[in-house]
């Protein structure tokens, strides 16, 4: 296996630890935008793409929003209902339907405004305030959770990356035993023992 293959293998290996849900979604979202782009990638770019990548962020954004309008709205009077009606409308008869032809008919039109307490319009911009509060600390706690989790996942690929680059050496190393080896025996300054330890050391990678 080439060194850019063990690297792939091990950095893809070591983000599927990661806690399941949501930050893993976006690592491993964020990891085959960065294999793909074959580029280097820095541990804040890397927590910059997937913050960026986050859903759970913008729909927390969208409920402070939400809870900021609610308080808003709940400071002020609702408002004001037009209400329409008629009354003894005949339903049979010559003059079924008719709003004009029976004096009983009668026709209403009217406003209705709801007066709410102050103290109660206060309380209730109270409650959407408290939530939007807690909204924004719960996309804080979120922020850190996806940065921590990315730093972990940066890391992993960083020392994956490290010690395949080390293995590739090593067995790189080992073929350059082996062909000394041979050559010195080749040239009767060696013995096949020698080769034979090159060998088995060149197997094993």
């Amino acid at each position: 296996m080439s060194s850019p293959s063990i690297a792939r293998f091990a950095a893809r290996a070591a983000l599927l630890r990661l806690v399941p849900g949501v930050v893993l979604a976006t690592s491993l979202g964020l990891f085959s935008a960065v294999v793909a782009a074959d580029g280097p990638l820095t541990i804040e770019a890397a927590q910059r793409l997937a913050v960026a990548r986050s859903r759970q962020l913008s729909a927390q954004d969208m409920a402070v929003a939400a809870s900021r309008e609610m308080a808003v709205a709940a400071g002020q009077l609702p408002d004001p209902v037009l209400k329409l009606g008629i009354d003894n409308l005949p339903a049979s008869g010559p003059d079924q339907f008719n709003v004009t032809r029976d004096f009983m008919t009668m026709r209403r039109i009217g406003v209705m405004q709801e007066i709410t307490r102050s103290d109660k319009r206060h309380w209730r911009t109270e409650r959407y305030a408290r939530a939007a509060e807690k909204s924004v600390a719960e996309k804080a706690a979120t922020l850190a959770t996806i940065q921590r989790d990315t730093a972990l996942a940066w890391l992993d690929r960083y020392y994956a990356e490290e010690m395949a680059a080390v293995i590739a050496e090593q067995a790189t190393q080992a073929r350059f035993e082996m062909q000394a080896a041979e050559g010195a025996y080749r040239g009767g300054r060696g013995n096949q023992a020698e080769i034979f330890v090159a060998r088995g050391a060149l197997d094993r990678w």
